[in-house]
């Protein structure tokens, strides 16, 4: 099943805690007045799992605490605490989890956006576009201009699906570091959809070639020697 990133406007998504795909139940947050303001509470909760929860009663004097929501994962029951509709506990990365195929230095970039998407959507998505363009050098393109590359990779077969994922990367990445009609300052639902396509990308370039390559050569020797004598008629015949 593919990653679900933790979303506010999710009832289940994938568990920041435990990583298990699992239903969220959805808290509402409230403030109690304290009776006495001249005493703090004693007890400090360094201790427990979950932070901010107290088993004391309440005391007159309870508000409804606005935009301050916490998500109860089903499965593992952690709590994952929202300010608005982002998580500030635990602090994750929202990111799907990177192509096993990645190459490293395109996976270092992969991290990196990762690691800042919850905090500016707009870099996330740029390094997103260098990460791409990475990619395309390694796989022997020269990755000056990426529309260009692109147009080749057309030229060669390349899928329609996969030439519109390029292209969005391409240009919402662009778009993140330029003046344009694309504004990700505070939009990470778009940036998070980059992660997804340059994975999708990964996989088409690099890991289908990679598995299907593995398993011609486990063909028996026999076989392999057969099929490379029949393409090699063939293409003398078409010569």
């Amino acid at each position: 099943m593919d990653f679900v990133s933790p979303s506010i406007k999710l009832t289940a998504f994938n568990c920041p805690h435990c990583k298990a795909f699992s239903h969220q139940i959805w808290n509402s947050v409230h403030a109690s007045q304290k009776l006495s303001q001249n005493k703090p509470s004693s007890t400090l909760y360094h201790n427990l799992r979950f932070p901010f929860i107290s088993n004391e009663p309440e005391d007159v004097y309870t508000h409804t605490v606005i935009n301050l929501m916490v998500s109860l994962c089903y499965n593992c029951k952690g709590l994952s605490i929202w300010v608005y509709d982002r998580m500030v506990f635990p602090f994750q990365e929202k990111a799907p989890p990177a192509n096993t195929d990645m190459p490293d230095k395109i996976l270092k970039i992969y991290n990196e956006a990762s690691s800042i998407l919850h905090l500016s959507p707009k870099g996330a998505a740029a390094l997103i576009r260098l990460a791409l363009q990475i990619l395309i050098i390694h796989l022997g393109y020269k990755g000056e201009n990426l529309n260009q590359d692109i147009s080749e990779l057309v030229a060669k077969g390349m899928k329609t699906e996969i030439q519109k994922a390029l292209d969005i990367v391409r240009v919402i990445g662009n778009n993140a570091v330029h003046p344009g009609k694309i504004d990700l300052s505070d939009d990470q639902d778009t940036a998070l959809t980059l992660f997804k396509l340059l994975n999708l990308i990964t996989e088409e370039l690099i890991s289908r070639p990679k598995k299907v390559s593995e398993l011609y050569n486990n063909l028996p020797e026999e076989n392999r020697k057969a099929i490379e004598k029949r393409d090699k008629s063939d293409n003398e015949r078409d010569g």
